[in-house]
């Protein structure tokens, strides 16, 4: 089962009768990709069912946006989804910030806030990697001002989500509430979302959400290992490499989303960022950040189409371009391409592994 497959199950089964599960809130952690800037919300709430109908069916989606449109039409007109009320619609867009968050209120009264993630542009991905040297970011602080203000207006308790950055700002967010408000949140689910730097991950501010936390990766996860996180869930995907970060190939059981173990090329991946983190300040990992992702506009790579397309072939001109890092950065990097590449190629970057960790060595 998938999504989809969860949606033709419990089409006809309502709020009232069957309560919200974490399969539903991976649903509104994909709607909040949705292209809404078209629609006036200004104190006004849409039906699931009206936003369907008011869709720009002229814009170009990305491929996020494209699987948001195509669950929002799968949903519209069941008994579960098509009275839920969609609102608060907020999108901002900056040099270094991609922002969008919007809440949906169901009609047992519940509330979801769910976070738009990293588009599939580079420049996306390279925000996700800001993270590594700078908090709060621009959108981190405005997920911390977007959860105040409604919590602000609602008594009831509140479920956050969102997917890849999404799951970050609905953490972060979660962790720049008030103490008062953080007692209105029921739950946080971070689908395959980044983690903290050290330091947020020890602070009091996380101590105090914590345990509402639910941190939900796929087995070879590439964005859900970055950084400091804890008590990982790791659940089965039909697809391999980067293409697992699409939820809609994560498999379902029922209600809920099937559990198995994470894969051996997502645990070096975690342990080769965690050693790179260790080695480097903030000021060195953001020269390292941004000459890395330099390298992808030297190489006019602008979107992950882009890296899935030419394959293993863009892997030799990295290797070519990549020869001025460091060898740490240089194993994460590889150790990414692994997850990337999903398999393809493994063989030659498994080699290039083994010299630039022979070199570490030597100087060690």
């Amino acid at each position: 089962m998938n999504l989809y497959d969860f949606i033709k199950k419990y089409k006809n089964i309502s709020y009232l009768e069957k309560d919200i599960c974490e399969v539903d809130m991976l649903i509104y952690s994909q709607l909040s990709y949705l292209p809404l800037k078209n629609i006036e919300f200004k104190d006004k709430k849409y039906s699931i069912k009206q936003i369907s109908k008011l869709i720009d069916k002229k814009i170009k989606p990305f491929y996020a946006q494209a699987k948001a449109i195509e669950i929002l039409h799968a949903i519209s007109n069941t008994k579960r989804f098509g009275e839920v009320l969609l609102f608060n619609f907020e999108y901002n867009l900056g040099d270094n910030m991609q922002f969008c968050a919007e809440t949906f209120l169901l009609p047992n009264k519940k509330v979801v806030i769910s976070f738009e993630g990293t588009d599939d542009t580079i420049s996306g991905w390279k925000e996700d990697a800001i993270l590594a040297y700078k908090y709060p970011t621009e959108s981190q602080i405005k997920a911390g001002e977007y959860l105040n203000n409604l919590l602000s207006k609602i008594k009831d308790k509140v479920y956050i989500c969102g997917h890849s950055k999404g799951g970050n700002l609905a953490l972060v967010g979660s962790m720049r509430t008030s103490f008062l408000k953080k007692n209105k949140i029921a739950k946080i689910y971070s689908f395959d979302g980044p983690g903290l730097k050290m330091s947020e991950f020890k602070s009091i501010q996380y101590r105090r959400i914590r345990k509402k936390l639910i941190n939900i990766i796929p087995d070879q996860s590439l964005v859900g290992v970055l950084f400091e996180q804890e008590n990982l869930q790791v659940i089965k995907s039909s697809e391999i490499g980067i293409m697992q970060h699409s939820t809609i190939s994560w498999q379902v059981e029922n209600d809920h989303l099937l559990r198995t173990k994470q894969s051996e090329v997502s645990k070096e991946l975690d342990e080769t960022l965690e050693n790179w983190l260790k080695k480097y300040d903030y000021k060195e990992r953001e020269i390292i950040v941004n000459k890395t992702f330099s390298i992808f506009e030297e190489l006019n790579i602008k979107k992950l189409g882009d890296i899935i397309k030419r394959g293993p072939t863009l892997f030799h001109h990295i290797l070519k371009k990549s020869k001025s890092l460091d060898n740490q950065t240089k194993l994460l990097i590889f150790n990414c391409w692994k997850v990337l590449l999903g398999g393809v190629g493994s063989i030659l970057i498994n080699e290039e592994i083994k010299k630039i960790k022979k070199k570490i060595k030597e100087i060690i």
